[in-house]
């Protein structure tokens, strides 16, 4: 290689030296062919920005054009090398369609010239005896180029001379300009300070980023927020069941975290107060819609609550205000992004729409002057874009256009840019852009596949959420008198579909011999087939990408029905014949068969609130059909009935769909239900959100349709969050299909010396 300096990058247990040419790992040598040693050394040089592939063919192949395939066997050789899998990567991210990631925190150190290296001491890679089981895996020869030349780093990490060791160089230059006199000693003596020991001497050396673990609880620690002075840093902590979500302050030095809240509570959102010494956080309880605004001291102490809102929550830098997202009628508008005072007796509105509109605004944050509030326009449940709201003119300015999901934003102290991550291609990525607009460009410095993540820019840190989870579908036999075992796991077990990552939302076909489920296995959220037993699994979508789910079959088993980025599709069993049904901007999601097959229910705020709608298999102009909020449907097989979850309530609903009589199903009026039940000829299995065993496991529950009678019937072993719908029953009742999590864990990572 042609680098003007050697540099060394430590990521993990390797170490790649340029100049030497060489990749280690603990220590000893790894073989790699000239052109993996290069394509690495690329990704690894660019660390959490995106390189094309073009880019890369361009760089590591100058003299020549390659075809593509060429480059993913060096991919597929360094992964190897690396340990690493593309169904679960964790140095080398796949962009689809457009380049690779280097997804791995990077130590990045200058080592001076090459032209100072000594070569009696550098060790030829392809001579060297493998000293590992990792340094054989490379045998099959890929090719063999002429190295080419690679941009050099970006940031190096330079050494420098101390003071002592500057002292005769300044010294000398006085000794010069002694002869002119003692006035021009003076004058020599600033600019020498100011032109050649600031300017030609080597810069001051820049500490390189450092990155740790802030804390370790058991559960997902999330939303990190720092306090003023970057000191401290406040977040939350779902438990392992997570009944419950805890707020608690850890010092980023030393110390252990303390626990500030206590109940069967969700507390989320913390913010600071200016002078850093209380927090503000939104307080979710069971059974309640609104949110409560509670302030606690940031030590801990007495609870003080404000109001109650419905979300988004940050704290105004003067101290006078909260920003809040709320909904209240004025004037036929209602409004969305609210100023309230700190003592909760004044309320202004900001952003208004019309009472039809489903736009929701979130995650509000102040600019550091506390002009302007960067905030996130959700236009339904997938689909949302950045804008800026001016406090001195009361104008909204839109920065992105692309409507992705973006979970988490922050201002630079600058208030030029703000930081976001937004799942663009399928995926969480990391970008800044202007407050004044413009593109938004990739950001470096925080590691992709981050949610949620603070900075403290004065004092050059950053913390982000670093989250695993699974998730598994077991698939058990019924038969058997109901209420026979205790626990899911007891059921004589057919099988468990269950991957490196997330499997769930399974659907039994109507005969019961094959199941659709939704897959995470190859990054993306797929669209998967099997035999009931497990067997035969075949990927049936290749959209590369987040936000496809809620598959079901017809009542055929020809067609599949689905929900993508908040429309509705169809597709044979196999695949073939994609056609998108809806194409409404509002949100058309959760589908589901009629009887006959011809038609497909699914739920869209179109028209001003969550509803059930209807639209001909082949397309067309939806109807309504339901009149109160809904969430979730299933027809019943007689074609008699559509019953349906409430949008808020949770309860079971049922439409009588000859009279368009809309009841509530009254045995199971205490009960709530969210996305897990399903439908049969002669029951309604379910489970409840507010039933719980004795060890505070799920329970599923059989309601006779007949009998209005209600059997409990097994617990599950794992923890059902809202976000992973997933029970199905066969329609003989012989078998059941429940999908849950298996591992949520998370901790909040620190990085040290950020820019």
């Amino acid at each position: 290689m042609a680098d003007e300096q050697r540099v060394k990058y430590t990521f993990g247990h390797f170490v790649l030296e340029t100049g030497r040419d060489q990749l280690r790992m603990n220590g000893q040598i790894v073989q790699l062919q000239r052109k993996s040693f290069e394509v690495l050394q690329v990704l690894v040089a660019r660390a959490g920005s995106l390189v094309r592939k073009e880019e890369l063919q361009q760089l590591v192949w100058s003299d020549r054009k390659i075809d593509e395939a060429n480059l993913s066997q060096h991919i597929y050789t360094l992964r190897r090398i690396l340990g690493d899998s593309p169904k679960s990567p964790n140095f080398i991210l796949t962009i689809s369609g457009k380049g690779y990631l280097f997804n791995h925190p990077v130590v990045q150190v200058s080592l001076g010239p090459i032209n100072n290296l000594d070569h009696s001491e550098v060790e030829e890679v392809s001579d060297a005896e493998p000293t590992s089981e990792v340094a054989t895996l490379e045998k099959e020869p890929v090719e063999v180029d002429a190295p080419a030349p690679l941009p050099t780093p970006l940031e190096e990490a330079r050494t420098f001379p101390t003071p002592r060791e500057g002292r005769p160089i300044y010294w000398a230059g006085l000794a010069k300009r002694a002869i002119i006199g003692l006035s021009l000693i003076l004058t020599g003596s600033l600019v020498y300070h100011f032109f050649f020991r600031q300017r030609l001497l080597p810069a001051r050396k820049q500490e390189a980023p450092r990155i740790r673990s802030l804390t370790s609880l058991k559960g997902l620690e999330n939303r990190p927020r720092f306090s003023p002075d970057g000191n401290l840093v406040a977040f939350t902590n779902l438990g392992e069941g997570m009944d419950s979500e805890h707020l608690y302050v850890k010092q980023v030095r030393e110390g252990d975290s303390v626990q500030l809240t206590f109940g069967a509570y969700r507390d989320q959102y913390p913010t600071w107060s200016p002078d850093g010494q209380q927090i503000a956080f939104l307080r979710q309880r069971p059974g309640y819609r609104k949110l409560q605004l509670v302030v606690v001291p940031a030590l801990g102490g007495p609870e003080r609550l404000i109001a109650e809102v419905f979300g988004g929550l940050d704290w105004s830098p003067d101290g006078r205000y909260f920003v809040i997202s709320d909904s209240s009628s004025q004037a036929g508008l209602t409004a969305s992004l609210w100023l309230l005072s700190v003592d909760g007796r004044e309320r202004r509105p900001l952003t208004v729409h019309a009472p039809d509109s489903y736009v929701y605004e979130h995650n509000p944050r102040f600019s550091p002057d506390g002009r302007s509030i960067a905030f996130v326009r959700w236009m339904n449940d997938v689909a949302s874009d950045l804008y800026v709201f001016s406090l001195t003119d009361q104008s909204v300015r839109q920065l992105t256009f692309d409507q992705r999901q973006i979970p988490s934003l922050a201002w630079r102290a600058n208030g030029e840019e703000i930081l976001f991550v937004s799942r663009r291609g399928g995926y969480i990525t990391p970008w800044r852009i202007l407050s004044s607009g413009g593109p938004p460009t990739v950001e470096e410095s925080i590691p992709a596949g981050t949610f949620h993540f603070d900075i403290a820019d004065g004092v050059g840190r950053m913390v982000f959420t670093s989250s695993l989870s699974d998730s598994l579908i077991r698939v058990a036999s019924l038969e058997g008198r109901p209420g026979e075992r205790d626990r899911l796991s007891d059921l004589p077990v057919h099988c468990e579909i269950n991957t490196s990552k997330g499997d769930h939302t399974p659907r039994f076909s109507a005969d019961g011999s094959e199941i659709v489920y939704v897959s995470e296995q190859n990054g993306g959220e797929e669209i998967w087939k099997a035999k009931a037993d497990g067997s035969k699994p075949v990927q049936i979508s290749h959209f590369e990408e987040l936000g496809v789910g809620s598959p079901r079959w017809s009542p055929d088993g020809q067609w599949i029905t689905f929900d993508r980025q908040s429309d509705i599709y169809v597709m044979r069993e196999d695949g073939s014949d994609l056609r998108q049904i809806t194409t409404h901007p509002l949100a058309d999601v959760m589908p589901s068969w009629s009887p006959d097959g011809e038609s497909i229910y699914f739920t869209s705020s179109r028209g001003g609130k969550s509803q059930i709608w209807k639209v001909a298999r082949t397309g067309g102009e939806p109807v309504q059909v339901t009149q109160g909020e809904a969430r979730e449907t299933q027809a019943s097989v007689d074609g008699k009935y559509l019953y349906f979850t409430g949008k808020e309530d949770k309860r079971l609903h049922r439409r009588d769909l000859s009279t368009g009589s809309e009841e509530l199903i009254a045995e199971l009026e205490a009960v709530e239900i969210g996305r897990f039940w399903d439908l049969t000829p002669n029951a309604i299995y379910f489970v409840s959100n507010l039933e719980k065993n004795d060890q505070g496991k799920p329970v599923i529950y059989r309601f006779d349709l007949r009998r209005r009678k209600i059997t409990p019937i097994t617990t599950i072993e794992g923890v059902l969050p809202e976000w992973l719908p997933g029970l199905s029953v066969t329609r003989d009742e012989r078998m059941i299909a429940v999908s849950y999590l298996t591992a949520l864990l998370g901790d909040i990572q620190l990085i040290e010396n950020w820019k």
